[in-house]
C-alpha cells in the first residue's frame, strides 16, 4: 500500500500542475494583469490554444517512449521523483516568466517531465498488485480528478494573491510531495540490484580461490565450477548440433 500511496499522491501533484494554467487566464474584458497571465504577458486565444494543447501534448507524447524505457531499466520511484522535481521547478519558474515564449518553453518541459509518471506507475502496479491490477489502476486513475479538483482551488488563490504567487505556491507544494516520495524505495529494482551484487560476489570468491587464497568457501567454488563446466558442455553440444546441421545442408545442396 505504500507504493500505491506514493504513486497516487505524486500523480495528484502531476495533474494539479498540469491543469493549473487553465485557471489563471481570463480573456474577458474584466481580466487584469494581476490575476490573468494572458493579460500580463499579452497573448491572445490563439497562442493560448497552442500553450494548452500542442505545447504540452507533443513533448508528453515524445517523452512517453523514453519514460517507458527508463521504467523498464531503472528505479521507477527515483525517476518519478526526478520528474516531479523538474515539473515542480518549471511551475515555479513560470511564475517569473516575462513573456509568452518563456511560458511555452516551460510548459513543454512540464509535459516532458510528466510523461515519465504513467509508465513508471503502471509498471509498479503490475508487479506489486498482480491479483488486483484493474482495481489499483482505477484508484491511480482517480488522481486525474483529485488533481484537477485541486487545481480549481487556484481560482480562489489567484483572486487574492495573483497568478504569479499561485504558480509559485502550487510549484512548491508539488516539490514537497516529490521530496516526500523520495523516501520510498522501488522494492523490485532493489531486489534485482541485490541479486546482481550477489552474483558479482560469488564470482569474486571463485577468482579469489583460483588465485590461491584459502578463505574461499569450497562449497561455493564447487558449485560455480560445476556451473562453468555445464555452460562449457552446453556450448560444446550446441556447436556439435550446428556443425551437424551445416553438414546436412551441404549434403542436400550437393544433391540439388
Amino acid at each position: 500500500l505504500v507504493t500505491l500511496f506514493v504513486i497516487v499522491i505524486l500523480f495528484i501533484a502531476n495533474q494539479a500542475c498540469r491543469a493549473l494554467p487553465f485557471f489563471i487566464v481570463d480573456f474577458s474584458p474584466h481580466g487584469n494583469e494581476y490575476t490573468a497571465m494572458n493579460k500580463s504577458l499579452h497573448f491572445g486565444t490563439g497562442r493560448y490554444g497552442l500553450l494548452a494543447t500542442m505545447g504540452f501534448t507533443l513533448p508528453f507524447f515524445l517523452g512517453s517512449f523514453a519514460g517507458g524505457v527508463l521504467a523498464d531499466k531503472t528505479d521507477r520511484i527515483r525517476i518519478s521523483v526526478l520528474a516531479g522535481i523538474v515539473w515542480s521547478a518549471c511551475t515555479i519558474c513560470t511564475a517569473f516568466a516575462t513573456n509568452y515564449w518563456h511560458v511555452l518553453g516551460l510548459r513543454a518541459l512540464v509535459g516532458l517531465a510528466q510523461s515519465v509518471t504513467n509508465p513508471a506507475a503502471i509498471s509498479l502496479i503490475g508487479e506489486d498488485f498482480p491479483e488486483a491490477r484493474a482495481t489499483v489502476a482505477s484508484v491511480f486513475g482517480l488522481g486525474i480528478y483529485f488533481g484537477g479538483g485541486l487545481a480549481s482551488v487556484a481560482v480562489g488563490v489567484n483572486n487574492h494573491l495573483g497568478w504569479r504567487t499561485t504558480l509559485s505556491a502550487f510549484g512548491v507544494g508539488s516539490l514537497l510531495v516529490s521530496l516526500l516520495v523520495f523516501l520510498a524505495r522501488d522494492p523490485h529494482r532493489q531486489q534485482q540490484a541485490d541479486g546482481n551484487g550477489g552474483k558479482q560476489s560469488a564470482l569474486l570468491v571463485c577468482e579469489s580461490n583460483e588465485r590461491g587464497h584459502p578463505h574461499a568457501s569450497p562449497q561455493i567454488v564447487g558449485m560455480l565450477t560445476a556451473m562453468r563446466q555445464g555452460s562449457a558442455n552446453g556450448a560444446s553440444m550446441m556447436g556439435q548440433i550446428i556443425q551437424k546441421n551445416m553438414r546436412a545442408c551441404e549434403s542436400s545442396a550437393a544433391k540439388w
